[in-house]
């Protein structure tokens, strides 16, 4: 088999792993191996001509899995758990520990290993875009993960590379999936305030940025990834609700929520994170091909059909 090396990749079948294994299986030029938690998921990752290794990516033990001499030019974690499930100390040591089982997998041939975070990392960025030199103030959710991000750069052993999402990276599975069930449910709340902006990316969008990244990145490389244009998160909502049938959403002030959120929900609920991928896309040539807007006006209807929502004021 003639490839561009061998990958192992974690979170394979979460939102962005899921999107990296199918751009990956759909390149066609890497052996791909992915560590999963559950044997479920066996005939996913072999219908993308990958190499299934059933067991926890925080045990050590799961090194004793590995195909025997294989060894890995390209390492890609995109395992990470949801804020909303698990503490940031439960995630925080979740990390630390996959980063030590993956880094005693690396080997000599291993060229490079990517790391994944997210833009809480830099807190609220109010309007100035965020940059891969942007002073990181995270969210309090995030300063663990901001701290082992430090720790990475810090080391010079292993050939870390960080990739850093923007706000929401939707796509027909993961957040926006769940979003739109909310939605459906309805009504629900939302901020009343347009100035809080997002930044977004498609999910096989983003994983292409991961492809380009393998081919061009370097040790020590820092990228954010978003497509040009940020959406308030007011009308992120507004726009996928008037495509809902029925749906009925509430503008809300941020007094309303201080009754029901913890204080780093109300942090993420009113940080403004513009995201600017210039770097990325003078580095490595990478573009989004997806625009937010046009994406929702044919992916949300086919799911829920058309209508317009009740957009109290």
């Amino acid at each position: 088999m003639n490839t561009d090396g061998n990958v192992l990749l974690t979170g394979a079948t979460g939102t962005i792993g899921s999107a990296i294994l199918e751009v990956l299986s759909e390149c066609g030029r890497y052996r791909v191996d992915c560590i999963i938690r559950h044997r479920a998921d066996i005939a996913y990752v072999e219908a993308n001509g990958a190499t299934p290794i059933v067991g926890d990516m925080t045990d050590p033990a799961i090194r004793q899995r590995v195909p025997l001499n294989r060894e890995y030019d390209y390492i890609i974690h995109a395992a990470q758990e949801h804020y909303s499930t698990h503490t940031d100390e439960q995630i925080d040591r979740a990390d630390s520990a996959a980063i030590a089982v993956l880094q005693a997998i690396a080997s000599k041939r291993t060229k490079m290993m990517v790391y994944t975070s997210g833009v809480w990392i830099f807190g609220d960025s109010k309007t100035a875009p965020i940059t891969e030199n942007t002073s990181r103030r995270p969210f309090l959710a995030a300063c663990r993960r901001e701290k082992l991000m430090r720790d990475l750069e810090r080391q010079d052993r292993y050939p870390w590379l960080h990739i850093c999402p923007p706000s929401i990276v939707y796509g027909t599975r993961g957040p926006l999936a769940r979003i739109v069930d909310e939605l459906k449910q309805g009504p629900i709340n939302i901020i009343d305030d347009e100035e809080v902006l997002w930044s977004v990316i498609e999910r096989i969008d983003l994983a292409k940025a991961y492809l380009a990244v393998l081919k061009y990145g370097t040790r020590g490389d820092f990228y954010v990834v978003a497509e040009d244009s940020p959406v308030s998160q007011v009308a992120f909502y507004e726009k996928i609700a008037r495509l809902i049938p029925g749906c009925e959403i509430n503008r809300r002030p941020l007094e309303y929520f201080r009754l029901s959120k913890k204080a780093w929900q109300l942090e993420t609920l009113y940080g403004s994170q513009v995201v600017d991928s210039t770097n990325l896309k003078d580095r490595t040539g990478w573009r989004a091909e997806t625009v937010f807007e046009s994406w929702i006006q044919t992916n949300i209807r086919a799911m829920v059909g058309t209508n317009t929502a009740r957009v109290r004021q």
